[in-house]
């Protein structure tokens, strides 16, 4: 800046010493040189040339536009002369400083981690304590009988997406494994509905258990595109009526089973 001649000497002083320590606050620096203040003095050779090299900076980051530039003026010595007796404050070593910056961040790391932690604890806690409060009305599911009957509808690969409490689609049921979503296969027989999971028990859905068979945008808190899931609203032993969704990978097979339904009924 000064060889351009876009700033002298006393512009050069203000602008990297008097400022900044205004901004931060920092009265015993950037002083004028006279008699009784505080002096910190750099010792600088205009004329020098020197190479730039990121981690040879007095900083966290060894990031720097000027990398391997050659530059003017290089810094031979700094001194200082103070008129009272407080301690000398030294500059942090860059070391120190990058290993303090590190122990920041993993600090707040922690902090994260332990926020998530808590965070998937209360959500366990809710989910075991909707499970308890809805034990007694959902009760046992129907056991799979050894024969279903005539297929009806060929089995259609998708997604169980959970079961709620009827009427409401976000009432998601808990108990057992009814609230694990899964992949799974929908098929239809004279007996009942089969929606087999992968890694879950199957769900046996009696013929005259089933109340209606309808689509829907979405259910136990998933929402898909218009008539995205195929809902089975149907009775459980225990005279409870549930809604079981369904997302099929290949929708176009929905109609089938509500046109099935509306035969049926």
């Amino acid at each position: 800046m000064v060889r351009p001649g876009l700033l002298d000497w006393r512009g050069v002083a203000k602008v990297m010493s008097e400022r900044p320590a205004q901004i931060v606050g920092l009265d015993d620096q950037g002083r004028p040189l006279a008699v009784g203040e505080p002096a910190n003095v750099v010792l600088v050779d205009p004329d020098t040339e020197w190479t730039v090299s990121g981690p040879d900076l007095a900083s966290i980051s060894h990031n720097t536009p000027y990398d391997a530039m050659t530059l003017p003026g290089k810094g031979h010595g700094h001194g200082a002369a103070r008129t009272d007796h407080r301690p000398r404050r030294r500059g942090v070593p860059a070391s120190r400083r990058r290993v303090g910056a590190l122990m920041d961040r993993i600090l707040l790391t922690l902090i994260f981690v332990a926020l998530w932690l808590v965070l998937v604890l209360l959500m366990w806690k809710g989910w075991r304590s909707r499970a308890r409060r809805q034990a007694d009305v959902v009760g046992e599911l129907p056991a799979l009988p050894d024969d279903l009957g005539d297929e009806l509808i060929a089995p259609s690969s998708g997604l169980y997406v959970g079961s709620t409490l009827a009427p409401s689609w976000q009432d998601r049921i808990a108990v057992g494994d009814l609230g694990h979503r899964a992949v799974s296969e929908l098929s239809r027989h004279t007996k009942g509905i089969l929606l087999s999971r992968t890694g879950e028990m199957p769900i046996w859905i009696p013929q005259d258990s089933i109340r209606a068979i309808r689509t829907e945008r979405g259910l136990a808190g998933k929402v898909m595109t218009k008539d995205g899931v195929l809902v089975i609203r149907w009775e459980l032993p225990s005279g409870t009526e549930i809604d079981t969704g369904f997302r099929g990978d290949d929708k176009s097979v929905y109609p089938a089973w509500t046109h099935e339904e509306n035969e049926n009924s």
